[in-house]
């Protein structure tokens, strides 16, 4: 039962509108998201013992566990229940921020385990199969492809995981057999039916041919979509300069500021823009001595990473400037958040990507006959060729580099990073001339 907004607790009431305003007011949410994730907590607020705020300082995990524990047991699907708790960690990240728990405790919700195919499936309805080969196109390489697959998951009931890796030497022609790579690097040994055999045979003499030279049996027809990314614009320092300006005519004078100091932490610090915009106060180490021990601590971002991002003391001379600017703009904050939007409240995810199409067409780095359009994200390819670029310069070693420009990514791997510098023609040049001045060696 769903209580009226109205009809809880005075204390609860209060809790939940403070919630509310946190949601619209620091994530940027809209009012019906706002009003469904409250909705949502109402239920574990409702639950703690009067007054809540004296139950929020003396929260711990185990008061967490116990109410997951009695929600689980009411019988929500899966989904319903993730829903609920996706919400309550963001409750909880609202307590720590705003002081009413004594930690971050949204780390200690569980997820809800939502199982892939944990019922029986159900059976493949009867001429499903027949009717998946008379679609087949068997004067094409797809349809003598799809033809072998179909039969090693009918005839075989292989799944599709050990079809893709299976290998032509996995396929015993003299022998009628067929090892099969499953799970846990487990091999097995089958029989290959007549059929199945054939297909396979016709696929990889008449499919598949010479076109490829790899190992694997199965290839894909064409190139696989999303495997090539377009090559990102690496900004040169002009450009730079220039989105820079561009951002300075913006009105009104802290939306101008916020931008410049945007721009150049991004080419500063190869943040992601979501990284810089989810800066708060508290995350920023800022030394007055001047030691070059500065930092700011990025959190909670892409694949759960967390890092330390040290920042140049140019960069701090940046952003202490703005802090400057933005609390005579705003003496009464109304975010924690280290950059704001022109009513000072936290930069949205939508605000920014318009914000920087109107700076990109004032700068005249929109695309078209001047090459591709500036995006927000090309500042973080820009910062790891940069980088790389000076370090080549200054005689350092490339492979040392790698892990360590990709932890300040934040990167899950090095593999990632070279993606960023594959086909860089300011990063092959760089090379070039690291070669030549040793003489070819």
């Amino acid at each position: 039962m769903v209580i009226h907004r109205d009809q809880r607790r005075a204390d609860v009431r209060d809790v939940l509108d403070e919630f509310e305003k946190w949601l619209l007011r620091e994530r940027s949410a809209q009012k019906r998201t706002g009003a469904a994730y409250t909705a949502r907590v109402a239920g574990f607020v409702e639950w703690l013992p009067a007054p809540v705020d004296q139950s929020l300082r003396r929260l711990t995990a185990a008061t967490l566990t116990e109410w997951v524990n009695l929600e689980a047991a009411r019988g929500w699907k899966a989904s319903t229940l993730g829903k609920q708790l996706v919400m309550l960690r963001s409750f909880l990240q609202y307590c720590h921020r705003s002081a009413r728990t004594s930690q971050d405790f949204s780390g200690v919700v569980p997820h809800a385990a939502a199982w892939r195919l944990s019922s029986i499936p159900e059976p493949v309805p009867a001429g499903t199969v027949e009717a998946l080969f008379d679609t087949l196109d068997l004067r094409s390489s797809k349809g003598l492809r799809d033809r072998a697959i179909l039969l090693l998951l009918t005839g075989l009931g292989l799944r599709a995981c050990e079809i893709a890796g299976l290998r032509l030497d996995d396929v015993g022609w003299r022998t009628g057999s067929l090892r099969v790579r499953g799970k846990g690097d487990r091999i097995d040994e089958l029989p290959l039916p007549d059929d199945v055999g054939q297909a396979l045979k016709e696929y990889v003499l008449y499919g598949r041919g010479g076109r490829v030279q790899g190992e694997e049996v199965f290839w894909t027809g064409g190139r696989p979509y999303g495997a090539h990314r377009p090559r990102p614009l690496i900004f040169t320092g002009e450009q730079i300069d220039t989105l820079l300006a561009a951002a300075g005519r913006l009105i009104p004078e802290v939306r101008a500021a916020s931008w410049q100091t945007l721009l150049g932490l991004l080419t500063a610090t190869g943040m992601r823009i979501s990284e810089a915009r989810n800066l708060d106060h508290d995350d920023l180490t800022l030394d007055e001595s001047g030691d070059g021990s500065d930092w700011a601590r990025v959190t909670d971002t892409k694949f759960g990473k967390s890092r330390l991002v040290p920042l140049h003391a140019t960069t701090m001379a940046a952003i202490r400037r703005y802090q400057r600017l933005r609390d005579r703009t705003f003496p009464v904050p109304k975010t924690t958040a280290v950059l704001v939007a022109r009513r000072g409240t936290r930069i949205a995810r939508s605000t920014a990507g318009n914000t920087f199409r109107e700076i990109r067409e004032m700068a005249d780095l929109a695309g078209g006959s001047t090459g591709p359009a500036a995006k927000l994200h090309d500042f973080r390819p820009s910062f790891a060729t940069n980088t790389l670029i000076g370090h080549i310069r200054a005689g350092g070693d490339v492979d040392q580099m790698m892990p360590v420009l990709s932890a300040f990514l934040g990167h899950v791997g090095p593999e990632a990073t070279y993606w960023y510098l594959s086909n860089t023609p300011e990063l092959a040049a760089a090379l070039a001339e690291r070669i030549q001045a040793s003489g070819g060696r």
